[in-house]
């Protein structure tokens, strides 16, 4: 899968070929456990719907079905006491269970994690989960860092991931592709996170071909929001 993805990269054509080998391209830099095929690959982006996710939206999950998936964002809600661990863990491998559960949903935020506990709930006594004992309440990030900026910002400027976006939607238009096939949100992600300065940076996320075909539009808006 990663030869082909490679090979048609930097020698296809084909839009919609480019945009599979494109999502093949994420798949397999995921270095998930287990055999990396075509039906793995299927089930990811059945599972993620990489080929067409919202902008905007919230996905609701337990921990069990949070597994092996990230967000740049993850609020886990009722990390309290009696609910994690689960009052019904009685046992020693019960409560492991709980744990490495609670392990997995705290490890799917990519850059923000925020854990909400009650004091009370439904009359009955809570408070913070016993598995939080010895976390940090907050992280001094540099994103923590720069909310006061983006804060005082315009609510009519647009930002980066704005600009980026009206440019897939105007490729779009231009190429008569829908948005995703220009690029997909995971893409646009990368390009806020990495704000690429070169071709070869481009390259990176998008692969050769079509880094030079994209640079100059889009290291121009990179540059301007990088100079802002």
């Amino acid at each position: 899968l990663a030869t082909w993805a490679a090979d048609t990269l930097s020698d296809s054509e084909d839009e919609a070929e480019r945009v599979v080998a494109d999502m093949v391209r994420q798949f397999v830099h995921l270095d998930q456990p287990g055999i990396i095929d075509g039906r793995a690959f299927n089930a990811w982006v059945v599972a993620n719907a990489v080929h067409n996710t919202p902008k905007n939206g919230v996905d609701l999950l337990t921990f069990h079905a949070a597994k092996g998936r990230e967000w740049d964002c993850v609020v886990v809600a009722g990390a309290e006491t009696g609910l994690l661990p689960h009052g019904s863990a009685s046992t020693n491998d019960q409560r492991k269970e709980e744990i490495r559960l609670a392990y997995v949903a705290f490890t799917r935020a990519a850059q923000q994690l925020f854990i909400t506990y009650a004091d009370k709930r439904n009359n009955r006594n809570a408070g913070k989960s016993p598995l939080l004992d010895g976390m940090p309440l907050s992280a001094n990030t540099e994103a923590n860092q720069q909310l006061p900026r983006f804060a005082a910002r315009p609510s009519n400027q647009p930002n980066l991931l704005d600009d980026l976006t009206t440019w897939r939607r105007h490729t779009g238009r231009t190429t008569n592709q829908e948005p995703f096939q220009v690029c997909t949100d995971e893409v646009l992600a990368q390009l806020v996170a990495s704000q690429p300065a070169s071709v070869d940076d481009l390259a990176v996320i998008f692969g050769p071909l079509t880094a030079k075909r994209v640079a100059p539009a889009l290291l121009a808006i990179i540059d301007k929001h990088r100079a802002a």
